[in-house]
């Protein structure tokens, strides 16, 4: 199992090849958006809340602009047991590692949504900063 995972292209990114259905569901989305963009709104002002909370606390979130939003943590296993940590507190964030990126740039992949409430992305970033503080991933 853990020599597929890396592989499994759709059980890691969402960018894989689509189902007809998953395609009609996209498209349905892009014209909802094209008539009403407070939901791209939403997702901008909710990535960039989210961003910010991470930066301040002293994390590594690299380079990306996007709402995939990475929490570099280096080594592997701190990456995965972080994972483990969120998730018992009802945050589900996936540890990534190698082979899916170089060794040592383990991290958390963060999908920020339209979806997320305020209430949901403090609730994730306070555990987040948490739970990194108590790995001594980071000093703040």
């Amino acid at each position: 199992m853990e020599e597929l995972r890396p592989k499994a292209r759709s059980f890691i990114f969402t960018a894989s090849p689509l189902a007809p259905c998953l395609t009609a569901a996209a498209l349905a989305a892009i014209n909802k958006i094209a008539d009403d963009d407070t939901l791209v709104k939403r997702l901008w002002e909710n990535r960039e809340y989210f961003a910010k909370r991470m930066e301040e606390a002293g994390l590594n979130t690299g380079s990306t602009v996007t709402p995939v939003i990475p929490v570099i943590v280096g080594d592997a296993e701190k990456a995965e047991e972080l994972s483990a940590r969120l998730y018992e507190k009802g945050v589900y964030a996936q540890a990534i590692k190698f082979p899916v990126v170089p060794r040592g740039t383990a991290r958390l992949r963060v999908m920020i949504s339209a979806a997320h409430t305020r209430e949901d992305l403090e609730k994730a970033a306070d555990a987040i900063i948490e739970i990194t503080k108590e790995m001594g991933l980071i000093l703040l």
